[in-house]
């Protein structure tokens, strides 16, 4: 019988089970082996570059809120015992008098109170609720004054900065030798357009809360009330500089930089100064762009709206930009591939953003592009 191909001619026998798995031993071996070393160099590298900062604002807010979610199942525990003691008079209110130092100097508190200060470190504006956890936890610690505090960091959070600064005022009177309770109440009334009354709060401060972030920015909005340009475009800068990206402190400066003639310079370093934001805001991104694109400026511009798009992707109205400056930079083919992006993401949305008479060159461009039976969109004035 002529053997088939590849065949030695030699009689076969099938593997026994046993047989089968000691000469396949190697092979998974080198498979398990591979697993195992990848999963650690992921882990490794991971979290390497987690500190060295390789990653979006989108990977920083995540890792905040996985601290978040891990702080707060910690957090239920402790508030389900807080509620089952049956010596509370209010048991839907867990920071209610009786509560006070309930939990005083228990170890429990130190592990969700510090994954929870790091997430809104890592992710300020956008844990709504982590400040809320935080002050029954120093409630429950026996710290009323830093409980307060929480409770108008969480009103911040909500954009209710009247409602913060009576929470700041209560937590600085409690305990006004705390540099953070005065800085805080500072800013909040800085934010209320109350420059000289937050001016005041840090002169009455401790020492500490002289140089810092908040204070030249109380500075730099005083100076700028009171017509002093300059002196504020240098005041927020300082501020700036000891806390890259804020926001309160970025759109006051370039407002400044508007009022001193020196948009231009104000836009430049405030991209620079993003770079080292711990959680920068596609807005400032995004108005920097707008100021630059003015000046010429065109490729740090396109930079700039890049990474506004990083931390907001889904944004309309800032793939619209982005196609603007690529038009301009005779990018056309680029230009109509964020204006399709634009389109299938959100065409109403999309139509709506054009009727803006800061895109009128766009709305142009972009016209053989919305498919048939799309009439131009009406000019609106901002």
């Amino acid at each position: 019988m002529t053997a088939a191909p590849g065949d030695s001619g030699e009689t076969m026998t099938a593997d026994t089970p046993g047989t089968a798995v000691r000469r396949l031993l190697p092979v998974w071996g080198v498979i398990v082996t591979t697993a195992i070393a990848s999963l650690f160099l992921i882990r490794e590298s991971g979290s390497r570059f987690l500190e060295r900062g390789f990653h979006t604002v989108e990977d920083t807010c995540q890792v905040a809120e996985i601290k978040y979610l891990g702080a707060m199942r910690n957090f239920r525990e402790l508030s389900a015992e807080i509620a089952a003691n049956p010596a509370r008079s209010d048991t839907t209110n867990l920071r209610a008098a009786d509560s006070l130092g309930e939990l005083s100097g228990d170890p429990r508190i130190d592990a969700p109170r510090a994954d929870l200060l790091e997430a809104v470190r890592l992710c300020p504006d956008n844990l709504p609720g982590a400040h809320e956890a935080l002050a029954a936890l120093e409630w429950w610690d026996g710290n009323e004054a830093a409980s307060h505090y929480h409770v108008g960091q969480e009103h911040l959070v909500q954009k209710e900065a009247e409602f913060a600064v009576v929470e700041f005022e209560i937590a600085y009177a409690l305990d006004g030798t705390n540099a953070a309770y005065a800085l805080a109440l500072a800013g909040a009334l800085a934010d209320n357009d109350r420059a000289a009354e937050a001016a005041a709060v840090v002169d009455g401060a401790p020492e500490e809360a002289r140089d810092t972030a908040i204070a030249w920015r109380v500075a730099g909005q005083l100076a700028r009330e009171q017509g002093r340009h300059d002196e504020s475009f240098e005041a927020l800068k300082k501020s700036l500089e000891r806390e890259p990206g804020n926001f309160q402190a970025a759109w006051r400066f370039l407002a400044s930089g508007h009022n001193s003639n020196r948009e231009r310079e104000a836009s430049l370093w405030l991209y620079e100064n993003m770079e080292d934001a711990v959680a920068p805001t596609a807005w400032v991104y995004h108005s920097i762009a707008i100021r630059l694109q003015q000046f010429g400026d065109l490729e740090i511009a396109l930079r700039s709206i890049e990474k506004a798009r990083v931390i907001a992707p889904f944004s309309i109205e800032l793939m619209v930009e982005n196609a603007r400056i690529l038009h301009s930079l005779g990018r056309d083919g680029e230009a109509v591939r964020m204006i399709e992006l634009a389109i299938s993401s959100n065409h109403a949305l999309f139509m709506q953003v054009l009727e803006d008479t800061r895109f009128a060159d766009v709305r142009d461009f972009a016209q053989p592009h919305l498919g048939p039976g799309n009439s131009p969109p009406t000019e609106r004035e901002d």
